[in-house]
């Protein structure tokens, strides 16, 4: 029997038609599956403020207050340690000395990055996701304890190195800072410094006392017009490294980890190359997510009016803003 002689290959015009129909399809799909990502990372963000909220609320259950922003000015712990029991890392706040300071917890507890502090935006744990520059304002050879990692290392390595995170509480609008100023116990917003008292000597300094300053009737403006906590602007540079990229878990005096300002004076930052202002700011393109004190989680454009944002920073200025900001 013969065989089919008329078969024939794709001739040249064919094939670049193919080829062109391949590089059409592609640009259609690859913005699409851009697009897809970055809600998904949004989704996941807003997720990560709704269960902080959730811990928040929990522990105001519990405790009848709110967590500070950090329980003393030197090093003391943040509210990122504080809700651990209520986000199921119990284990991981045993772990974490209250009496003692940053510096003077176990390099491994320091060092534990959560998912949940960090926005898939801009980076993941699994990242290099652990300070450079964490190290105590007091020279450390000075102090009268045993370091983690031993001193001899430290003097040739990166310092006392914490996880990162991407959120930080709302400590004040920025304003009034001759009474009320950012980074104090009279600071504005809804997560603030505690009422504390050292023990005496130091450094380090250790916590005798503390307690919250705020519970949620202590925000006249209303809980559904407050910031909580928001995303963090940190500029783009190597992780860890950049002013305001410290650990989350360290309530140095600088506040800047885990605190931010926000209003006329600490606008939002509009992209990753912005400077640091102590500022709020995201890795999502024209907003910023907060959740609110009353639990609920929201987008707020980064091109906000500069006087309105200030508003729902503060926690009793007297001013109640439309839900459409």
């Amino acid at each position: 029997m013969l065989k089919n002689a008329n078969r024939r290959a794709f001739t040249l015009i064919e094939l670049l038609v193919v080829i062109a129909i391949i590089g059409i399809l592609i640009a259609i799909l690859v913005p699409a599956v851009t697009k897809v990502r970055q809600s998904a990372a949004q989704i996941q963000c807003a997720n990560n403020l709704k269960q902080m909220g959730l811990a928040v609320h929990s522990y105001h259950d519990y405790t009848k207050a709110l967590p500070p922003g950090r329980i003393n000015y030197d090093g003391g712990a943040t509210w990122c340690i504080l809700i651990l029991p209520f986000m199921s890392q119990q284990p991981l706040y045993e772990q974490w000395d209250l009496a003692k300071s940053y510096w003077e917890q176990p390099a491994s507890v320091r060092e534990t990055r959560l998912p949940i502090y960090f926005c898939p935006a801009r980076r993941s744990p699994n990242d290099d996701t652990l300070s450079q520059r964490d190290f105590p304002d007091a020279k450390w050879t000075s102090w009268a304890w045993t370091a983690d990692p031993p001193i001899t290392l430290i003097t040739a390595s990166p310092g006392f190195r914490g996880s990162l995170g991407d959120y930080a509480g709302c400590d004040s609008d920025g304003l009034n800072q001759g009474v009320r100023p950012y980074n104090t116990q009279n600071a504005n917003g809804a997560i603030i410094l505690a009422n504390f008292t050292n023990l005496p000597g130091g450094p380090p300094y250790r916590v005798k006392t503390w307690h919250s300053q705020l519970n949620l009737t202590n925000i006249p403006d209303g809980i559904s017009n407050t910031f909580l906590i928001g995303e963090k602007h940190v500029k783009a540079g190597p992780f860890g490294t950049t002013q305001g990229d410290g650990s989350i878990y360290n309530g140095d005096p600088g506040n800047q980890n885990m605190a931010r300002a926000a209003g006329p004076s600490n606008t939002l930052a509009v992209n990753a190359t912005d400077n640091f202002n102590n500022q709020f700011g995201s890795n999502h393109k024209g907003f910023c997510q907060f959740v609110f004190c009353d639990g609920a989680v929201r987008a707020v454009r980064v091109t906000i009016d500069s006087t309105i944002l200030g508003y729902l920073a503060g926690r009793d200025d007297g001013a109640v803003v439309s839900p459409d900001f």
